[in-house]
Protein backbone atom coordinates (compact mmCIF):
# COMPACT_ATOMS: atom_id res chain seq x y z
CA UNK A 1 0.00 0.00 0.00
CA UNK A 2 1.24 3.13 -1.00
CA UNK A 3 0.86 6.76 1.11
CA UNK A 4 0.99 10.55 0.47
CA UNK A 5 1.50 13.48 2.24
CA UNK A 6 -1.38 16.41 2.15
CA UNK A 7 -0.67 19.12 3.41
CA UNK A 8 -2.89 22.39 4.09
CA UNK A 9 -1.66 25.49 5.74
CA UNK A 10 -4.96 27.44 7.01
CA UNK A 11 -5.74 30.41 8.76
CA UNK A 12 -6.37 29.02 12.53
CA UNK A 13 -10.26 30.08 11.83
CA UNK A 14 -10.54 26.98 9.46
CA UNK A 15 -8.47 24.46 10.95
CA UNK A 16 -11.82 22.62 12.18
CA UNK A 17 -13.69 23.07 8.67
CA UNK A 18 -10.67 21.89 6.60
CA UNK A 19 -10.35 18.79 8.85
CA UNK A 20 -13.46 17.87 8.60
CA UNK A 21 -13.00 18.11 4.77
CA UNK A 22 -10.48 15.71 4.94
CA UNK A 23 -12.73 13.40 6.76
CA UNK A 24 -15.41 13.41 4.41
CA UNK A 25 -12.95 12.44 1.64
CA UNK A 26 -11.57 9.96 3.15
CA UNK A 27 -8.96 11.07 5.66
CA UNK A 28 -9.01 8.90 9.20
CA UNK A 29 -6.96 11.78 11.17
CA UNK A 30 -4.26 14.46 10.72
CA UNK A 31 -1.67 15.76 12.60
CA UNK A 32 -2.62 19.63 13.35
CA UNK A 33 1.01 21.92 14.08
CA UNK A 34 -0.52 25.30 15.45
CA UNK A 35 0.44 28.81 15.34
CA UNK A 36 3.03 28.12 12.46
CA UNK A 37 4.77 31.09 10.67
CA UNK A 38 7.11 31.89 7.47
CA UNK A 39 8.83 34.54 6.05
CA UNK A 40 10.63 35.03 2.69
CA UNK A 41 12.56 37.37 0.65
CA UNK A 42 9.23 39.24 -0.59
CA UNK A 43 6.38 38.83 1.80
CA UNK A 44 3.83 40.49 -0.66
CA UNK A 45 3.94 36.96 -2.44
CA UNK A 46 1.94 33.63 -1.40
CA UNK A 47 2.49 30.03 -1.19
CA UNK A 48 -0.43 28.28 -2.37
CA UNK A 49 -2.80 31.50 -2.43
CA UNK A 50 -1.86 31.91 0.99
CA UNK A 51 0.14 34.63 2.59
CA UNK A 52 2.62 33.04 5.06
CA UNK A 53 3.33 36.66 6.68
CA UNK A 54 0.59 36.03 9.53
CA UNK A 55 0.44 32.85 11.97
CA UNK A 56 -1.20 29.62 10.39
CA UNK A 57 -2.15 25.95 11.09
CA UNK A 58 -0.25 22.77 9.56
CA UNK A 59 -2.77 19.97 8.96
CA UNK A 60 -0.27 16.99 7.86
CA UNK A 61 -2.83 14.28 6.44
CA UNK A 62 -0.65 10.77 5.72
CA UNK A 63 -3.53 8.92 3.30
CA UNK A 64 -3.35 6.33 1.00
CA UNK A 65 -2.36 7.73 -2.55
CA UNK A 66 -5.57 6.54 -4.34
CA UNK A 67 -7.52 9.19 -1.36
CA UNK A 68 -4.71 12.12 -2.10
CA UNK A 69 -6.71 13.99 -4.80
CA UNK A 70 -10.27 14.01 -3.24
CA UNK A 71 -9.30 15.23 -0.02
CA UNK A 72 -7.13 18.40 -1.85
CA UNK A 73 -9.86 19.06 -3.72
CA UNK A 74 -12.85 18.99 -1.06
CA UNK A 75 -10.49 20.84 0.90
CA UNK A 76 -10.29 23.39 -2.19
CA UNK A 77 -14.03 24.05 -1.96
CA UNK A 78 -14.26 24.82 1.32
CA UNK A 79 -11.35 27.12 0.82
CA UNK A 80 -12.82 28.50 -1.63
CA UNK A 81 -16.12 29.38 -0.12
CA UNK A 82 -14.76 30.55 3.24
CA UNK A 83 -12.34 33.05 1.85
CA UNK A 84 -15.33 34.27 -0.21
CA UNK A 85 -17.43 34.83 2.55
CA UNK A 86 -14.28 36.37 5.31
CA UNK A 87 -13.23 38.23 2.51
CA UNK A 88 -16.31 39.63 1.51
CA UNK A 89 -15.94 39.39 -1.87
CA UNK A 90 -17.50 37.58 -5.11
CA UNK A 91 -14.93 35.77 -6.34
CA UNK A 92 -11.88 33.41 -5.81
CA UNK A 93 -9.12 32.35 -8.60
CA UNK A 94 -8.05 28.41 -8.13
CA UNK A 95 -4.54 28.38 -8.84
CA UNK A 96 -3.29 26.03 -11.32
CA UNK A 97 -2.44 22.50 -11.20
CA UNK A 98 0.62 21.72 -12.77
CA UNK A 99 3.39 24.02 -15.15
CA UNK A 100 1.25 24.86 -18.12
CA UNK A 101 -2.12 24.58 -16.91
CA UNK A 102 -4.38 27.91 -16.40
CA UNK A 103 -5.92 29.98 -13.79
CA UNK A 104 -9.88 29.38 -12.46
CA UNK A 105 -12.15 31.26 -11.34
CA UNK A 106 -15.40 30.55 -8.96
CA UNK A 107 -17.71 33.30 -8.64
CA UNK A 108 -20.81 33.72 -6.43
CA UNK A 109 -22.94 33.03 -9.16
CA UNK A 110 -21.35 30.01 -10.28
CA UNK A 111 -22.59 28.82 -6.36
CA UNK A 112 -25.95 30.08 -7.04
CA UNK A 113 -26.21 28.74 -10.41
CA UNK A 114 -24.78 25.58 -10.53
CA UNK A 115 -24.66 24.27 -6.86
CA UNK A 116 -27.99 25.89 -4.69
CA UNK A 117 -30.32 26.21 -8.15
CA UNK A 118 -29.55 22.35 -9.24
CA UNK A 119 -30.29 21.49 -4.96
CA UNK A 120 -26.72 20.12 -4.86
CA UNK A 121 -24.75 19.89 -1.52
CA UNK A 122 -22.20 22.83 -1.39
CA UNK A 123 -20.09 20.31 1.32
CA UNK A 124 -20.01 17.80 -1.56
CA UNK A 125 -19.30 19.92 -4.64
CA UNK A 126 -15.64 20.24 -5.76
CA UNK A 127 -14.53 23.78 -6.86
CA UNK A 128 -13.34 22.14 -10.02
CA UNK A 129 -16.58 21.09 -10.86
CA UNK A 130 -17.92 24.53 -10.73
CA UNK A 131 -15.13 26.76 -11.98
CA UNK A 132 -14.62 28.64 -14.93
CA UNK A 133 -11.24 27.85 -16.82
CA UNK A 134 -9.31 29.11 -18.56
CA UNK A 135 -9.71 32.49 -17.61
CA UNK A 136 -9.48 35.56 -19.37
CA UNK A 137 -6.26 37.59 -17.87
CA UNK A 138 -4.84 41.38 -18.37
CA UNK A 139 -1.67 42.15 -18.16
CA UNK A 140 -0.10 43.98 -14.99
CA UNK A 141 1.47 46.29 -17.37
CA UNK A 142 -1.70 46.73 -20.07
CA UNK A 143 -3.52 50.30 -20.55
CA UNK A 144 -6.54 51.18 -18.76
CA UNK A 145 -8.07 51.59 -22.06
CA UNK A 146 -7.47 48.34 -23.70
CA UNK A 147 -7.86 46.33 -20.71
CA UNK A 148 -11.76 48.07 -20.86
CA UNK A 149 -12.09 46.97 -24.63
CA UNK A 150 -11.08 43.61 -23.72
CA UNK A 151 -13.73 43.11 -20.84
CA UNK A 152 -16.20 45.02 -23.51
CA UNK A 153 -15.44 42.59 -26.26
CA UNK A 154 -16.01 39.64 -24.12
CA UNK A 155 -19.00 41.06 -22.17
CA UNK A 156 -17.31 40.37 -18.24
CA UNK A 157 -17.31 42.76 -15.19
CA UNK A 158 -14.14 41.34 -14.38
CA UNK A 159 -10.74 39.89 -14.88
CA UNK A 160 -7.77 38.45 -13.60
CA UNK A 161 -4.55 40.15 -13.78
CA UNK A 162 -1.63 38.47 -14.05
CA UNK A 163 2.15 40.30 -14.06
CA UNK A 164 5.10 37.82 -15.25
CA UNK A 165 2.38 35.05 -15.25
CA UNK A 166 1.68 34.99 -11.63
CA UNK A 167 -1.85 36.12 -10.42
CA UNK A 168 -1.97 39.48 -8.72
CA UNK A 169 -5.13 40.25 -8.31
CA UNK A 170 -8.63 41.38 -9.85
CA UNK A 171 -9.48 44.15 -11.67
CA UNK A 172 -13.26 44.99 -12.36
CA UNK A 173 -14.88 46.61 -15.46
CA UNK A 174 -16.66 49.41 -13.26
CA UNK A 175 -12.90 49.82 -11.20
CA UNK A 176 -11.17 50.93 -14.54
CA UNK A 177 -14.08 52.89 -16.05
CA UNK A 178 -14.47 55.13 -13.00
CA UNK A 179 -10.15 54.93 -13.02
CA UNK A 180 -9.99 56.18 -16.91
CA UNK A 181 -12.17 59.18 -16.20
CA UNK A 182 -10.07 60.27 -13.73
CA UNK A 183 -7.15 59.90 -15.70
CA UNK A 184 -9.26 61.86 -18.54
CA UNK A 185 -10.13 64.33 -16.24
CA UNK A 186 -6.34 64.99 -14.62
CA UNK A 187 -4.78 67.24 -17.30
CA UNK A 188 -8.33 69.78 -17.27
CA UNK A 189 -8.14 69.94 -13.78
CA UNK A 190 -4.42 70.84 -13.89
CA UNK A 191 -4.99 73.36 -16.78
CA UNK A 192 -7.60 75.06 -14.76
CA UNK A 193 -5.29 76.19 -11.82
Amino acid sequence: MKFKLVVALVDDSETDAVLECGRRAGATGATIITSCRGEGLQPEKTFLGLSLTGQRDILLFVVEEHLSRAILEEIATVEALIRMREASVRSVVVERRRPGDEFGIVVVSDIANKVIALNRSLDRTNVYEIMSKPVLTVDAAMEIKYAIRLLSKFGLSRSLVVDHNEAVGFVTLRDMVFRYTDILDAPRSDAAS
